[in-house]
């Protein structure tokens, strides 16, 4: 399936995920996709392998549950999630020489919470699924006040083709 990148998503100073000074952090990228879904940009790094060239577990999980967490916003700016659980299915080893992506969308809104899936891809296999909970925080004033930011650096890609 081809979708198109339409938005770039901010980021935050010192989040290990996506923190722009967070030396030993992810340095991941968000964008929203035409279909409503949201995408997490995820270049491997030497000091994220858990076994020899292959992406730690835990590594994954914070890029799921980070990734998943803000779909949300492809709908509203404020309220964020909050994680209340994370269910991930590991299906491969996930390779550190190339590009991963989270992909994921919005299942159910609730008036205090919400529920996502989403998947790690390299564009053709997966390599782990998620379902996840997150409760609805307001943080979007006080995020702006803490360096939360959207880069002026070009698109990496137009399109994307994806599994699912």
């Amino acid at each position: 399936m081809t979708d198109t990148l339409i938005k770039r998503h901010p980021n935050a100073h010192y989040c290990y995920v996506c923190g722009t000074k967070q030396e030993e952090g992810l340095h991941v990228e968000f964008y929203e996709l035409a279909s409503k879904r949201f995408l997490t940009i995820y270049h491997p790094h030497k000091d994220h392998q858990g076994y020899p060239e292959v992406l730690h577990g835990g590594v994954a999980a914070a890029l799921l549950d980070e990734g998943m967490a803000r779909v949300y916003q492809v709908y509203y700016d404020d309220p964020w999630g909050m994680t209340i659980d994370l269910n991930i299915r590991y299906i491969k080893q996930m390779p550190m020489d190339q590009t991963l992506y989270v992909v994921s969308e919005l299942t159910k809104d609730r008036s205090r919470m919400y529920e996502v899936q989403g998947y790690i891809t390299n564009g053709t296999e997966i390599y782990a699924k998620a379902t996840a909970s997150y409760i609805k925080v307001s943080v979007y004033e006080k995020l702006k006040t803490l360096g939360y930011h959207t880069s002026d650096e070009p698109f990496p890609m137009q399109t994307i083709e994806l599994p699912e």
